[in-house]
């Protein structure tokens, strides 16, 4: 697609772009700046953008943000994207990295998703540190934990997330094994403010495995809940946590085990002891 160099859209809010093909970057430049109240847009494609090399979302009124890329080969190995939204909201990446990543002015950010694929280019690993360094303006974070892997892996020190309150992880099994956890430590220590710790999908047993003697500064003051789903054990992270926040007001945990087990460890769990006084443990059984 070829976008002229006099377009206006003046009065165009959403945007849905489905495997759209610019023919070079002046294209992709002109058309998301050219929608001058743009409040949402997705981009959604299988195939790579063959004739550009940058992908560059500059627009002052853009509030809600999501990149989803369904296919393994071509985007991560050739483009830049470049995002200037000082009114974003809420942003999504699903996708294989990009080549590299220049995020600006995203002060009003508020909600983050990111979900990355593959681990392995070395300048995908570089790429993934200057994507946490964009966001660390955001208050609530969900990330799959091969992405902090990746970053550390690259040797870059972890910015500091300030306003972050929310903190949830979700699991990609195929890619999480050798984890370790004090890469999951270390992001807690970064997060000085942390209220909520969420874990999806058995991400608790890869991140928490085997816990150091090292606390997080969040823990001993202002972390509140803790939520663990598709729980399978061991019961020793859980008991980290209870010994140690001491500010904690709810322990969720699912489990998923046949009946019998989950009694057995519904009262171990119930009988653990608890730093915070005002610490509720509610157990759902499944």
């Amino acid at each position: 697609m070829t976008v002229p160099t006099k377009v206006c859209f003046p009065n165009l809010k959403t945007l849905h772009l489905e495997n759209v093909n610019f023919v070079d970057n002046d294209s992709v430049r002109r058309l998301f700046s050219s929608c001058l109240v743009l409040e949402e847009l997705v981009i959604c494609y299988s195939d790579p953008w063959q004739d550009t090399t940058e992908i560059n979302i500059s627009n002052p009124s853009l509030k809600r943000l999501t990149i989803r890329y369904t296919d393994s080969d071509g985007f991560g190995h050739h483009h830049r994207i470049v995002i200037d939204a000082p009114s974003l909201v809420d942003f999504k990446f699903f996708d294989l990295l990009a080549r590299g990543f220049l995020l600006l002015n995203l002060h009003s950010l508020v909600n983050a998703r990111l979900e990355y694929l593959f681990v392995f280019q070395d300048f995908n690993q570089v790429t993934v540190a200057n994507l946490l360094k964009g966001i660390s303006n955001v208050q609530s974070l969900s990330v799959t934990p091969d992405i902090l892997r990746a970053f550390f892996r690259c040797n870059k020190p972890l910015p500091v997330f300030c306003n972050l309150v929310c903190l949830e992880f979700a699991d990609t099994e195929d890619i999480c094994e050798g984890y370790a956890p004090t890469e999951f430590l270390e992001l807690l220590e970064s997060s000085p403010n942390l209220e909520t710790l969420i874990f999806d999908d058995g991400a608790f047993e890869v991140l928490t495995s085997n816990p150091s003697e090292k606390v997080p500064s969040c823990l001993l003051s202002c972390l509140k809940v803790v939520e663990i789903y598709s729980f399978g054990g061991p019961m020793k992270p859980v008991e980290y946590f209870l010994k140690n926040a001491s500010a904690l007001e709810k322990l969720k945990i699912e489990m998923d085990w046949e009946m019998k087990k989950q009694d057995e460890m519904k009262m171990e769990l119930l009988m653990l002891p608890r730093e915070s006084k005002i610490c509720q443990v509610e157990i759902v059984l499944t």
